[in-house]
């Protein structure tokens, strides 16, 4: 005669056996299959002649205030650079930002671009519609509630419409005001170069 215990024991195994199966499969097939590599790959790099019209790409592109124009700190003021000022040393709006705007090719051969997130330390108040040189023409300018200063609001973003591709780094400087929060000196009148790379744009 089977022992009872020995027999209950037995299907009680077998039972959390084919559930824990059960489960596995059932936890197999509700998580996605996932291509370690593919799923976090960057961008591929794109030259501008083989851009696709109408097509939106990354860039790398930096509204500054140089250090030779604000006098304030011996490095070029990085509108794009969201970092405060604080007692904590070095901490400045001082470094580029990598893929941060977008980029479109034009049927017309110009280009569209695009920058937003801009930092409250040299808040942009106004900027000129057309580059000095006359390259470039502010399309838009993204509006951001701010109350600083007396200043109602800045600006927090830009699109900017680019005549033709340079190799390289492109740069456009464009009269402007800034109110430098955390400064202590005010309103200032400095223009704002924009640094456009166009050897650094990718697929989105």
């Amino acid at each position: 005669m089977e022992n009872f215990n020995e027999v209950n024991l037995s299907r009680r195994n077998f039972m959390k056996g084919a559930l824990a199966a059960g489960g596995a499969v059932a936890l197999a097939a509700a998580t996605p299959a996932v291509k370690p590599f593919e799923a976090f790959a960057a961008g591929s790099a794109v030259a501008t002649g083989d851009m696709v019209p109408g097509t939106k790409y990354a860039v790398t592109v930096n509204p500054i205030v140089p250090a030779t124009v604000h006098n304030l700190i011996s490095f070029d003021a990085v509108i794009t650079d969201t970092t405060t000022p604080s007692i904590i040393p070095y901490r400045r709006p001082t470094t580029r930002q990598s893929n941060n705007g977008t980029i479109v090719k034009n049927g017309d051969g110009s280009f569209t671009v695009s920058v937003a997130t801009f930092n409250n330390t040299f808040g942009l108040l106004t900027i000129a519609d057309d580059s000095n040189d006359g390259g470039a023409h502010v399309t838009d300018r993204t509006p951001y509630a701010w109350n600083v200063g007396g200043n109602a609001s800045r600006i927090d973003g830009l699109t900017v419409k680019i005549d033709s591709a340079v190799s390289g780094m492109g740069k456009y400087v464009f009269s402007a005001t800034e109110y430098a929060n955390f400064m202590n000196v005010g309103a200032q009148s400095w223009p704002v170069t924009l640094e456009v790379s166009f050897n650094e744009i990718t697929t989105l």
